[in-house]
């Protein structure tokens, strides 16, 4: 659950370019951790991510299980929310496993994604 979430977002034709900044706290993750309301769904193309790899420029309070070394973000095809994962290496895994949101937790990102 995320106590603060401000976005906005420009689209021109198929692309839709988002800013977020999210703010909140949840130590005791139970799932994957997903950032609902992205405007528009992405593009369903089988096999394709219409944004991976997404970098979050500030992160503040946040725990990643032990051995991962980074969180990124993803929207999937056919989706209009935004995945949060940790990864090290090519080993990669839901922020439930064993990561966090603690009190204070600050994350905030760009990134640009193909519509429908």
């Amino acid at each position: 659950t995320f106590t603060g979430a401000v976005g906005v977002y420009v689209r021109i034709g198929r692309v839709c370019h988002i800013a977020i900044n999210l703010e909140g706290s949840n130590n005791s993750l139970t799932g994957d951790i997903y950032v609902g309301g992205l405007p528009f769904t992405s593009d369903n193309t089988s096999g394709y991510m219409p944004a991976n790899s997404v970098p979050f420029m500030e992160v503040a309070n946040v725990s990643l299980a032990g051995g991962y070394t980074n969180m990124y973000g993803r929207v999937n095809s056919s989706d209009s929310r935004l995945q949060i994962l940790q990864s090290a290496g090519t080993a990669h895994a839901s922020m439930a496993a064993g990561g966090g949101l603690n009190s204070g937790a600050v994350l905030r990102t760009s990134f640009t994604y193909q519509t429908t």
